[in-house]
């Protein structure tokens, strides 16, 4: 069996291991070790955790990229704001301050502020 990588084989291991399959059996199946294959699982429930919730499926409907969307949602938690009203009142400042947030990630977020903003006035 050629070796998979990336998303896609995250994603199996995640979907075997939520069917029941140990660490283990999934070690020796996709030949990566016990303690890599429990961060991805790891990584993988955190995914689907913020794939249900409403601030990230708003960022995603702002953008065609996954990978941004994920981001600043990503960013915006290590901030600590994760309600409306404190999106409502991040600056550009203190996003530049922020691992991670790069102009295309601010843009979003900035973004995301004036959606957020429309939809309470």
């Amino acid at each position: 069996m050629e070796k998979e990588y990336g998303e896609t084989r995250n994603k199996k291991i995640y979907a075997e291991s939520l069917n029941g399959a140990s660490f283990q059996e999934l070690s020796e199946k996709y030949s990566v070790s016990a303690s890599r294959i429990r961060e991805i699982v790891k990584n993988e429930k955190k995914k689907d955790a913020y794939h249900a919730d409403d601030i990230y499926i708003k960022i995603l409907s702002l953008t065609e990229d996954k990978k941004n969307a994920t981001r600043a949602y990503t960013v915006l938690n290590r901030l600590g704001v994760n309600i409306k009203e404190e999106i409502i009142k991040i600056d550009r400042n203190r996003l530049k301050k922020t691992r991670s947030c790069g102009p295309k990630t601010e843009e979003l977020i900035m973004k995301l502020k004036e959606v957020i903003e429309m939809e309470i006035e």
